[in-house]
């Protein structure tokens, strides 16, 4: 996670794919946009206000079951799309993820 860190104080990261813990920690430092800022979040939450899944779908969308990740063999606990604080690509971070949400 060092050089995550590290891009994001640099300002060269957009956007993170990460587990929730990944989302979870960096949500919890204040590194990521809420994602009701850059997406429709309509997608729903079972999580308990406060708990440790309610920190990850504040900030991050579910990439579990995308057909887009299929064929990449990514092989994760359930992936997280979210936007890293202060990107200067704000306005594509949802069209990145509604691309990879709608990819067949």
């Amino acid at each position: 996670m060092a050089r995550i860190s590290a891009a994001i104080s640099a300002g060269q990261l957009d956007v993170i794919i990460g587990d929730a813990e990944v989302i979870r920690y960096y949500g919890e430092m204040g590194a990521l946009e809420p994602a009701a800022s850059w997406a429709d979040t309509r997608q729903g939450t079972d999580a308990a206000p406060g708990s440790p899944e309610d920190t990850v779908s504040l900030y991050a969308l579910s990439l579990k079951d995308l057909p887009a990740l299929q064929p990449a063999g990514i092989s994760m606990d359930e992936p997280y799309f979210a936007l890293v604080k202060g990107s200067s690509h704000t306005g594509y971070a949802g069209k990145m993820y509604e691309f990879l949400r709608d990819f067949r």
